[in-house]
């Protein structure tokens, strides 16, 4: 396929129905909607916390609301960022250099289902239907799963050490950034 050719919709389409011709080891040039897919991912949690702290809590529209969700983005976006260049560091002592766009393009593509997921949240969350917390925590699950496998596979190839150690890495810093400030 080429991928000077593709746009957004088709490569959702390839990662729904061919995920592994995107998560190889060699670069396919989809750094670009890897990068839509992170800031998409980002830019939802942001609005499942303020729609959380609005509707659900039956709070007026404050300051203190978007101040709430945009702590709860940081608490997340500065450990992925971390272990994004960390990643990169580690890959250029284990193996070979790869690019920045190289893992741009590997995690965009790991982040889709997170995406998915807190979106089908949110939406489920604006109506109010039981379930939607769940959904939460799978995309969770997911951006866990998603560093360790772009960590195994990419960065620190084939070190279950390493990749663990990413994984807890970015759980207690998301953490403790969430609960220090």
């Amino acid at each position: 396929m080429n991928t000077n050719k593709v746009n957004y919709f088709q490569y959702v389409l390839l990662i729904l129905r061919d995920p592994d011709y995107v998560i190889t080891k060699s670069y396919k040039g989809f750094s670009k909607f890897g990068l839509i897919n992170i800031i998409t991912l980002f830019s939802l949690f942001f609005f499942h916390s303020f729609i959380q702290e609005t509707l659900l809590l039956d709070r007026s529209w404050e300051i203190k609301n978007i101040l709430i969700s945009l702590k709860l983005v940081f608490s997340l976006f500065a450990p992925f960022i971390t272990v994004f260049f960390l990643m990169n560091w580690v890959a250029t002592k284990v193996i070979d250099k790869q690019s920045i766009s190289y893992y741009l393009e590997k995690f965009g593509a790991v982040l889709f289902y997170p995406t998915f997921f807190l979106l089908t949240s949110i939406i489920l969350q604006w109506y109010n239907v039981i379930g939607y917390p769940w959904l939460k925590n799978i995309s969770m699950i997911f951006i866990y799963i998603g560093i360790f496998i772009v960590s195994y596979l990419f960065a620190a190839r084939d070190n279950y050490k390493i990749s663990a150690l990413f994984v807890i890495g970015f759980y207690f810093a998301s953490k403790f950034l969430y609960f220090a400030f």
